[in-house]
């Protein structure tokens, strides 16, 4: 039985109508596949609080061919990314919703200033346990920082729902025994916890 439900923070908690990643595979005329490629090589920099998002994606954009030129526009891009971002209020209330029922967890790769992000954001206090890979050391899709969710929750890990936006971060849920949610849209999550839910309509 469902017990703990586990979301993402970037692309889930926090959204933006822009999708910076197509929007420099296109500029750089390479696919995102080519994109995610070099990216997932490197992203561990990011996640363990070594490097900010920005300098790996301009890393990956190098390794990629950007010259300088390029490498300046992307900046510029990533700069406009960054004011569009926002709290996904419509999955608060969701939370809101869940809240009575089960309990609510984050699991994040994410540099350690996250949890001061949430604090500001006023998003801590909805999660009984936040695990961010800066703090903990290992990141998603690696199934220790699923183990690791379990443990300190004291729960079985058929018991938890993981709900991100990238599906290669769910690719160990076979491995785990988590039920994987991939994010689209609020109402697409509101569908889907309905049909694995009991106490959720």
């Amino acid at each position: 039985m469902i017990s703990t439900i586990a979301f993402d923070y970037s692309g889930v908690m926090e959204v933006t109508e822009r999708n910076i990643v197509s929007e420099i595979s296109e500029y750089l005329h390479i696919s995102i596949e080519e994109w995610h490629s070099v990216y997932y090589s490197l992203v561990h920099l990011c996640n363990t609080g070594e490097k900010t998002w920005n300098e790996v994606a301009l890393l990956t954009s190098e390794k990629l061919g950007a010259s300088q030129e390029q490498l300046s526009h992307i900046e510029e891009l990533m700069r406009f990314n960054a004011l569009s971002k926002k709290v996904n209020g419509g999955l608060v209330e969701i939370i809101k919703k869940l809240k009575p029922h089960y309990k609510i967890i984050l699991i994040s790769n994410y540099p350690p200033h996250l949890r001061e992000k949430l604090k500001k954001q006023n998003l801590l206090e909805l999660f009984d346990d936040v695990i961010i890979s800066g703090e903990v050391g290992v990141q998603k899709p690696d199934p220790e920082i699923f183990m690791l969710a379990c443990k300190r929750l004291t729960i079985s890990p058929t018991e938890l729902i993981f709900v991100d936006d990238s599906a290669n971060s769910l690719k160990s849920s076979k491995t785990v025994g988590y039920a994987p949610l991939l994010y689209i849209s609020n109402e697409q999550l509101e569908d889907d916890l309905q049909k694995l839910l009991p106490n959720f309509s």
